[in-house]
């Protein structure tokens, strides 16, 4: 019931570009969706906002969204002031990097790692109009900001996380547990990971994984890159007691997994959902026993990220990870383009021809969005797209590099590597506690189906709250045709 009473939203944005030069114009195009039906959402107002590379939001737009669709832009043009700007005229933003934020109000009662947010390198304006071969991103205009990173010797090395499938490694139970290995900076490093006498090579993107079973003394793990540096790791300290799982099975059909438990363990029976944007799509009861492989039927399951949980009856989280499920009954339309030339002349005329139509070649009509670009990529190194965000990486933490690799086939080799994604990037958006009930939810914000005022009054000089005082407003349109007012009485709160 949850989702019900307090629904989530996922928010989209399609821009025109994906870099700037100082002084354009960010363009883009909104889709503000319900997060667990992916249908087009209640709320009215989209807030969006251009941060300054010091965290300063410079702009907001309060955006109508009409049919789940929006769209606006912002200029890159400094415009604080009516004064300055009659003095010395409009001056462009500082050439650094900026992001663009939206959001809903629902939205602010959930974790701020659901907003959309893009970053934009702005590259100085070129000398002479259309050299863009010497333009760059000017970083010592923040040198504050900028300061050349410093890394102490360990830093210097490579760094390698693990990820035990489930949460926890338990002493004598079988888990598999995935590792992340990176630089100082962040890149991905592939290379092979050395647990006692086994290698385990990394297949993708700095990923890769293992079977083992801790015997109570911390492993010790070798990591050796493809340059040949080597660097010595512990893996986690693994429980003495608990509970292992290992997903064996994620098809169309058939979601499999394999639940171990130590012999300690007295729940005689234990719970499984599976929820797929907060949606509960599956549920079992498992007995007592002390290695369990369960089965569900996963056919009428929605395609997108999952979370399976372990649970006790106290609602104790006993295990949980996350998973995409691709499903082939499910499939997107498909936007076919029909052109009389492959290259583009500056200024030239140019037909093309689209069509829309279902995976059994069916006609459908709907609205879509076009953007024309420039195809050297000056840009942010995003491929994020509308399918691989609302299906993808909106429910994953952290930066994904090509998030549209990872839809692009369904095939063996691109599932292992999603599978890998998911258990390296996990991020519990719905919070299984709060949607079943065991702790309570704090709803600040509702859906905002209209503009909204709120306030507080206060004292001018303490700050303190006045109650009971009586705040008229009035909201005049620019045509002053119609206006709408109001009074209110503040409460104990000034609110």
């Amino acid at each position: 019931q949850f989702n019900n009473i307090f629904p989530q939203e996922k928010v989209y944005l399609e821009f025109d570009n994906s870099a700037y030069f100082q002084g354009e114009s960010i363009w883009f195009k909104a889709f503000v969706t319900e997060a667990s039906t992916l249908k087009r959402a209640p709320s009215k107002v989209l807030y969006v906002d251009l941060v300054a590379p010091g965290g300063e939001v410079l702009q907001q737009q309060k955006l109508k969204v009409v049919g789940g669709q929006a769209d606006g832009g912002f200029a890159l043009l400094d415009a604080s002031t009516g004064q300055a700007r009659e003095k010395r005229g409009m001056v462009n933003y500082p050439s650094g990097f900026y992001e663009v934020r939206a959001y809903t109000q629902n939205m602010l009662d959930f974790d701020q790692n659901s907003f959309f947010s893009r970053i934009f390198p702005i590259y100085l304006q070129p000398k002479r109009d259309g050299d863009y071969d010497q333009s760059f991103v000017r970083e010592e205009e923040h040198p504050e900001l900028n300061l050349p990173r410093e890394y102490d010797d360990e830093n210097k090395k490579i760094n390698v996380d693990f990820y035990p499938e489930g949460g926890d490694m338990v002493v004598g139970l079988p888990s598999n547990i995935a590792f992340y290995c990176y630089g100082p900076t962040g890149e991905s490093i592939d290379g092979k990971v050395s647990v006692g006498e086994n290698s385990y090579s990394t297949v993708h993107n700095g990923m890769g994984s293992f079977v083992l079973i801790p015997d109570g003394v911390r492993e010790s793990v070798k990591f050796i890159s493809g340059d040949g540096k080597t660097r010595n790791f512990r893996l986690p300290k693994a429980l003495r007691s608990g509970y292992t799982m290992i997903m064996t099975e994620n098809s169309d059909s058939i979601f499999r997994a394999q639940v171990f438990r130590t012999s300690d363990r007295n729940e005689r029976e234990v719970g499984v959902t599976v929820t797929c944007r907060g949606e509960l799509i599956g549920f079992d009861i498992l007995g007592g026993a002390d290695t369990t492989d369960f089965v569900m039927k996963s056919s009428t399951w929605p395609v997108g990220v999952c979370r399976v949980t372990l649970f006790n009856q106290d609602g104790m989280i006993l295990a949980s990870r996350s998973f995409f499920h691709s499903n082939s009954r499910f499939s997107a339309p498909v936007i076919d383009v029909d052109t009389d030339s492959m290259s583009r002349v500056g200024f030239g005329k140019q037909v093309m021809r689209f069509s829309l139509h279902d995976r059994l070649g069916n006609p459908i009509r709907d609205r879509f969005c076009l953007s024309v670009s420039d195809i050297a990529d000056y840009g942010n190194g995003s491929t994020d797209n509308i399918m691989s965000n609302l299906l993808l990486s909106s429910d994953l933490k952290g930066y994904i590099r090509n998030p549209d690799y990872y839809l692009e086939s369904n095939d063996s080799v691109h599932a292992r590597d999603l599978n890998l994604l998911t258990l390296v990037h996990g991020w519990e958006r719905y919070e299984w506690r709060t949607m079943s009930g065991i702790e309570e939810f704090n709803e600040k914000h509702r859906v905002e189906d209209s503009l909204t005022m709120n306030g507080w009054v206060l004292t001018y000089m303490k700050r303190d709250p006045v109650s009971g005082a009586e705040v008229q407003a009035s909201v005049v349109p620019k045509d002053k045709t119609k206006s709408g007012s109001f009074k209110y009485m503040t409460d104990s709160d000034g609110y």
